[in-house]
């Protein structure tokens, strides 16, 4: 892998993605245009389901047709759905919300595995984390920049020109896509008939696929738990909301780290350093919970989304590693697919929970997760690669 710090066209089409300049006012780009809290929740409801329902589908199409393809399809479903948005929001027409919800679905279903098994498929295997933390980074850069942006821009054109400049920089990432070299196909010459032989997801669930699905739920989900309870966690500490915003930048600037951490573990013991992160960033997770000093409270605010990057890089990798030993090469997007349908039970079942114990208190689901994360990791990691 070519090691220097000049982007590909995938680092540029995820630099593309991560320019949402709407995003510090999302909320408000519905309710403005007439739509309430409890109605923008629905349309989130039905975002999840859509994912839910067209995962294994869409994972299909991605191996059939070929995962360069079916990236510049969905940034070409992306780049719509951001369209329909604005549309939607000049119009104040719902329908159009709608229709966004579905593109945006089917959009992130035919990218979310894709990616990943696209990657695997253009580098060498010791090059995988290094290179998924690289395309992440430029994904959170242009979150930085676009949030930056976003200050500017809205006192220039409002939320208009907010949306406006996030369909064009949809426009450019399919430009960028367009761009991406074609993947080397790893073929098993059974595998086809092996997988189909196979019938079902229950045969191919095993006590590995269970360990692989809960450790990618708990990453997913303390993503969740930072992006949506840190300004409950602020307000417990009597700080301003508004100070959400320079600690949403600082996170996302610290994150950049992850290849250069990636990078030095990389070549000693990925794995070990994997176990090491996923348990810590659990025992973080209930410290978060448990303190309400100011000082720590945001220390830990900087580093978790970090230790969270960067165990999601690796997984990425395990997830890959799993489906070559399991003789699946030729199905890897729609493996994936099946990773995260299972993960997304997970996580419903999980915030189900998480609704239940905010009744007694939000910093309970810090103290829980946590737990539950130290418990599964340690449990989980001894049916992965050592």
């Amino acid at each position: 892998m070519n090691h220097k710090l000049t982007p590909d066209s995938l680092d540029m089409m995820s630099f593309m993605n991560g320019l949402v300049f709407f995003s510090p006012v999302a909320l408000l780009v519905r309710t403005q245009a007439g739509i309430s809290v409890s109605t923008f929740f629905i349309l989130q409801v039905l975002l999840s389901f859509t994912i839910f329902a067209l995962e294994i589908p869409t994972g299909k199409l991605s191996d059939r047709l070929g995962y360069r393809k079916t990236l510049i399809i969905s940034e070409i479903l992306l780049c719509l759905s951001r369209l329909f948005l604005l549309a939607a929001y000049r119009s104040h027409i719902m329908i159009l919300f709608i229709i966004q919800v579905f593109l945006e679905g089917i959009a992130a279903c035919l990218s979310s595995g894709t990616q990943s098994a696209y990657i695997y498929s253009v580098v060498d295997e010791n090059s995988f984390v290094i290179k998924t933390a690289r395309v992440s980074n430029y994904g959170t850069l242009g979150f930085v920049l676009s949030t930056i942006g976003y200050i500017f821009l809205y006192h220039i054109g409002g939320i208009d020109l907010l949306l406006t400049a996030t369909v064009i920089s949809g426009i450019l990432g399919i430009l960028f896509s367009v761009g991406l070299k074609k993947e080397h196909t790893k073929t098993n010459t059974n595998t086809e008939h092996k997988f189909h032989k196979a019938t079902s997801i229950k045969n191919i669930m095993n006590k590995k696929t269970i360990a692989v699905i809960a450790l990618v739920s708990c990453v997913n989900l303390s993503f969740i738990l930072i992006n949506f309870f840190y300004v409950d966690k602020l307000q417990i500490c009597h700080v301003d909301v508004s100070y959400m915003a320079p600690i949403i930048l600082g996170y996302s600037v610290i994150q950049l780290l992850s290849e250069v951490i990636i990078r030095i573990f990389n070549k000693k013991s990925i794995y070990a350093f994997f176990r090491l992160m996923f348990v810590l960033l659990g025992f973080c997770m209930i410290l978060f919970g448990y303190i309400s000093l100011l000082i720590p409270v945001i220390a830990l605010m900087l580093l978790m989304p970090l230790q969270a990057e960067i165990i999601a890089c690796i997984l990425d990798k395990i997830q890959n590693d799993f489906i070559d030993e399991s003789g699946y090469e030729a199905q890897r997007a729609e493996m994936m697919s099946i990773f995260n349908m299972g993960v997304n039970i997970i996580e419903i079942i999980f915030l189900l929970g998480a609704a239940f114990i905010t009744n007694v208190g939000p910093q309970w689901s810090y103290c829980v997760f946590g737990t539950i994360m130290i418990i599964i990791g340690i449990l989980s990691v001894k049916f992965l690669k050592n």
